[in-house]
């Protein structure tokens, strides 16, 4: 669901474009349908996102996007560390949503979710769960 205002462009014949002006993104995929490399609404009008790349630092260890450079593991000090950063990112997540911000490209390692090779392929481990338990949180 589109929380907010957008506006719509007319380009050329009857062409229309939404520029999302500010999304609080609690959509469901089913809102938007893929048209070749565009992406349609109900009304199919073109949708255009705006989007980030938030990943550089889930690619050291642990392979989190928001914990500080220093921590390098997810024990219970680092998981404190990744709520307090959290905390502390919440405006910045706020100003970029007030900016238009709809889309976050958010990389989940699979070193993270399976820091050892499991034997049971069917599971996940206890780590795995909860690397993506924190990894859901970053909203």
């Amino acid at each position: 669901m589109i929380k907010k205002y957008y506006e719509i462009t007319t380009l050329g014949k009857s062409q229309e474009f939404i520029y999302p002006i500010f999304l609080h993104l609690t959509l469901n995929s089913k809102e938007f349908k893929r048209s070749g490399k565009w992406f349609k609404d109900s009304k199919q009008r073109f949708v255009l996102f705006r989007g980030v790349n938030f990943a550089s630092r889930t690619k050291l260890p642990p392979y989190l996007p928001t914990l500080p450079l220093e921590i390098k593991k997810l024990d219970e000090q680092g998981i404190v560390k990744f709520h307090e950063e959290l905390t502390n990112l919440k405006p910045e997540f706020d100003k970029m949503k007030d900016l238009g911000i709809s889309i976050v490209r958010l990389l989940i390692m699979w070193k993270g979710v399976e820091p050892e090779p499991s034997s049971n392929p069917e599971m996940l481990s206890e780590e795995g769960i909860k690397y993506l338990e924190l990894v859901k949180k970053i909203r």
